[in-house]
């Protein structure tokens, strides 16, 4: 019986030891080696240029006479880009001393920056033309979106930009040989940025509208609006182009992250039957010093009870260019 106790139990802990190795599970193992993290790039070229060299030369333009200074942009780097412009004038001289201009002024006035027109056509969209009054002095120092370059050797990664500059046809004698020098910069971003940053002494903000979701890029076209104003001053000039005819709108401001508490009211402003509106006196006094973000929407779509936002149509809004210190 002893022995047959002892067999049974070998037998057992066989059956187990055999059991324990004889499970299989089915699997599969896969590998994947020399995984690298490469930054992308933001490149762009002007023409034929990398870096950017040399300079225009607009001589002897009279009154109703037009200059243009254009040129391509190319998207070299391997990311989508948003482009920016930014003009400003770094002197205003007499040049040229002529005997009418004596007798016009003494060459006592310099200011021919307010004479010189100014047009801007991005790929064959008209953003400013004569009609809009603006001049080479009301763009001063104001970044301006052109559009949006996806990367090189894609549809759409290269921009031409026309720029037109011309005297009034009132302009008199006393601008005779009179010179302007201006440099003309090109900001290029990674899209979603804040754009470029406010330069020293610039006091104006293009406001323009966006494509919305997801990529919110600027949109080269009629649809903007300029605020220039003064540090501590309680008003600022506005002028709406190509909004909606009879439409109220409010400037809001408010600090990320979104929805932003408070969603300030700055100013209302109505727009006349051709959805133009401008004042060089509107009432921005109130609400201090403030850094974020500057949108124009429609005045019904904010609560000014509650500082926020009570409905949502951003095809009809204006966005801040780049943020800015008011």
């Amino acid at each position: 019986m002893k022995k047959i106790l002892m067999s049974i139990l070998v037998l057992g802990v066989a059956f187990v030891m055999l059991g324990s190795g004889t499970f299989s599970y089915f699997s599969d193992t896969e590998s994947a080696t020399d995984n690298t993290f490469t930054a992308g790039t933001i490149d762009i070229q002007i023409g034929e240029n990398d870096p950017w060299t040399g300079s225009f030369q607009l001589e002897e333009a009279k009154p109703c006479q037009t200059r243009y200074i254009d040129f391509d942009i190319t998207n070299v780097g391997m990311n989508p880009c948003v482009i920016w412009k930014h003009v400003k004038i770094t002197a205003e001289e007499d040049n040229l001393q002529s005997e009418p201009e004596q007798d016009a002024d003494g060459y006592n006035i310099n200011n021919i920056g307010n004479w010189i027109l100014y047009d801007l056509v991005v790929d064959g969209e008209v953003i400013f033309c004569d009609e809009d009054g603006l001049t080479l002095r009301d763009i001063h120092c104001m970044w301006m979106p052109l559009g949006t370059l996806e990367p090189f050797g894609e549809e759409g990664d290269t921009m031409h930009v026309t720029q037109s500059y011309h005297l009034k046809p009132e302009t008199g004698n006393e601008y005779q040989g009179d010179k302007v020098t201006f440099d003309i910069s090109l900001f290029a971003q990674q899209r979603l940025g804040d754009g470029p940053q406010q330069k020293e002494g610039s006091k104006k903000l293009f406001l323009d509208d966006k494509s919305g979701e997801p990529d919110w890029y600027f949109i080269a076209d009629d649809r903007w609006a300029i605020l220039d104003w003064t540090d501590g001053a309680d008003s600022a000039s506005l002028y709406l182009h190509g909004m909606n005819s009879d439409t109220t709108y409010r400037l809001i401001t408010y600090t990320e992250p979104w929805p932003g508490t408070p969603a300030t009211k700055i100013v209302d402003v109505t727009t006349d039957t051709n959805g133009y509106y401008y004042s060089d006196s509107v009432n921005i006094g109130g609400i201090g010093t403030y850094s974020g973000k500057i949108w124009l929407v429609l005045s019904d779509d904010h609560d000014q009870g509650d500082n926020k936002m009570s409905a949502w149509n951003p095809t009809e809004y204006l966005f801040e260019s780049n943020l800015v210190t008011i």
